[in-house]
C-alpha cells in the first residue's frame, strides 16, 4: 500500500524562494535597461522620417499653390488674422489658411466672409480657398488658443526658406537671417551656413524647412544630425 501524499511538501519544493524571486526582478530590470535605450532610438528614428515625410509634403503643398496663383505664399512673419511670428519661422495659422482655406481650428467663415479689399491677405493670397495640403490631427496642438501647427516631434518652431528670386536656388540673394528653432523637449537648432544649409552653394529648391528635431532635454544646442530637413 502506497504511503499517504504530502501535497504541502509538493507545494513547498514547487514555490520560489525569496532570493530566486529577486533574481529574477534583477534579471527584468538589466534587459529593461539594455532595451529602452534601442527602443527609444527606434522611436527616434521612426519620428524623424515621419517628420521628414511631412516637411517634404510641405513643400510639394507650397509647389501646389505655385502652379496655381504664380507665387509662393508668405507662411512666416505676422498675420493679419491671428498670431505673429519671426520671418523665417512657420506661421502656423498663415500656413493652414494659405494651404488649405482654414484657420487650424477648422473654420473658414471669416475667410468666406471677407471684404474683397481684405480677403486676399486674410487668406494668405488663397483667394479660392483651395486646398493644397491639409494638417493631419497629429500636426494640430489643439490645446493652444489658438490651436498651433507643430511637426511630429511636437516641435512648434519649424524654420521654412524660400527662393525669392526665382532662379531655382535658395542662397544669399534669398536669405538674410537663418532663425534659429526651438525644439519642444529643450534645446536650440541654429543652421550653420556652410555646413547645414550652404548659402554659398545654395539650395537647389525653391521652399525648403528645418526642424529642430527630438531636442536636448539638458537644454545644449542641438547638432545638426539631430535636426529635420525637409531636402535632405
Amino acid at each position: 500500500m502506497n504511503p499517504p501524499i504530502d501535497h504541502s511538501a509538493i507545494a513547498r519544493r514547487r514555490a520560489f524562494t525569496l532570493i530566486e524571486v529577486l533574481t529574477v526582478v534583477a534579471l527584468i530590470g538589466v534587459i529593461a535597461t539594455m532595451v529602452m535605450p534601442v527602443a527609444q532610438t527606434v522611436r527616434s528614428k521612426a519620428l524623424r522620417a515621419k517628420t521628414r515625410a511631412q516637411l517634404s509634403q510641405w513643400a510639394i503643398a507650397m509647389e501646389m499653390f505655385n502652379a496655381e496663383y504664380g507665387s509662393y505664399p508668405k507662411i512666416d512673419g505676422s498675420y493679419v488674422g491671428g498670431r505673429s511670428g519671426a520671418d523665417g519661422l512657420v506661421n502656423g495659422e498663415k500656413f493652414s489658411v494659405a494651404l488649405s482655406g482654414r484657420k487650424l481650428d477648422g473654420d473658414d467663415t471669416a475667410l468666406r466672409n471677407a471684404n474683397p479689399s481684405s480677403r486676399g491677405q486674410l487668406t494668405v493670397g488663397n483667394t479660392k480657398l483651395i486646398t493644397f495640403y491639409s494638417p493631419a490631427q497629429g500636426e494640430i496642438n489643439i490645446e493652444d488658443n489658438p490651436p498651433s501647427l507643430m511637426d511630429y516631434f511636437g516641435n512648434k518652431e519649424i524654420g521654412v526658406l524660400y527662393d525669392k528670386n526665382g532662379d531655382g536656388i535658395i542662397n544669399r540673394n534669398d536669405v538674410t537671417t537663418l532663425q534659429p528653432v526651438s525644439a519642444r523637449v529643450g534645446g536650440k537648432y541654429t543652421p550653420d551656413t556652410t555646413a547645414d544649409i550652404n548659402l554659398t552653394l545654395g539650395v537647389h529648391a525653391p521652399v525648403i524647412f528645418y526642424s529642430p528635431g527630438i531636442g536636448e532635454p539638458s537644454g545644449q544646442a542641438i547638432e545638426a544630425s539631430e535636426a529635420v530637413f525637409s531636402w535632405k
